[in-house]
């Protein structure tokens, strides 16, 4: 089965507009990211429809040695998908404004269900590739709309989450695009998560990409039902 997916524009937030004063009274908290990634270290928080946790974020990360290392023997001798970081508490959209290092926990497994923690007091540095809050009031997409990150090496896609009930969901993909951008698969409806071994047709432009869905290595529905 072949599917199109566009590029849709205007839609990236920029890092600019995160600076405004509005966004700075949520409270800190501890915002639980899924980890993911082996050439280029990738966060994506674990979002929720309720303040402080009603943002969708995504990062690219570099973690002290000891955190990486850690990780990467884990990833490299397990079968296991999920592994999630859990950093000190802060304000969201303040850490975001001014991003500045911060230490966490890496945990093999989801740190609420049962998570194993592998390293402890890992240094970690981000870059702001995806914001935004989600505001109540934006209307659905009809059909399956994701957010296109990566670089030559790997590349990802995120499920664009809007308004209850919705899921969360982070994909491995193979493709030749690797700009940072929100693309929507026409001939999909948006409720249902993608699946592996799938292979698509990707447009932007002028130029239609193959793209195929190597593993989802997440999917999440419960947290995001209300």
């Amino acid at each position: 089965m072949k599917l199109v997916f566009t590029l849709l524009t205007g839609i990236l937030i920029s890092v600019s507009g995160l600076a405004a004063p509005h966004m700075h009274h949520d409270p800190a908290a501890v915002h639980g990211m899924l980890l993911f990634g082996r050439s280029q270290i990738y966060l994506s928080h674990l979002p929720m429809f309720h303040t402080p946790h009603d943002y969708q974020v995504i990062l690219q990360a570099t973690l002290s040695r000891e955190g990486l290392y850690a990780y990467q023997k884990s990833v490299n001798s397990s079968d296991e998908t999920v592994y999630t970081l859990v950093p000190e508490a802060f304000s969201l959209p303040e850490m975001l404004s001014r991003p500045v290092p911060f230490k966490a926990q890496i945990y093999k497994g989801h740190f609420e269900r049962g998570g194993v923690l592998i390293a402890d007091n890992v240094k970690v540095e981000i870059k702001i590739l995806y914001f935004k809050k989600f505001s109540g009031a934006e209307i659905k997409p009809s059909v399956g709309t994701y957010i296109l990150f990566g670089n030559s090496q790997e590349q990802f896609l995120a499920h664009s989450i809007t308004a209850a009930p919705d899921f969360d969901q982070i994909l491995k993909v193979k493709t030749n695009a690797q700009d940072v951008a929100v693309v929507s698969f026409k001939n999909l409806g948006n409720t249902e998560p993608l699946q592996a071994h799938q292979a698509l047709e990707m447009t932007l432009g002028e130029t239609v990409w193959p793209i195929e869905i190597e593993s989802s290595l997440y999917t999440e529905f419960g947290d995001l039902s209300f």
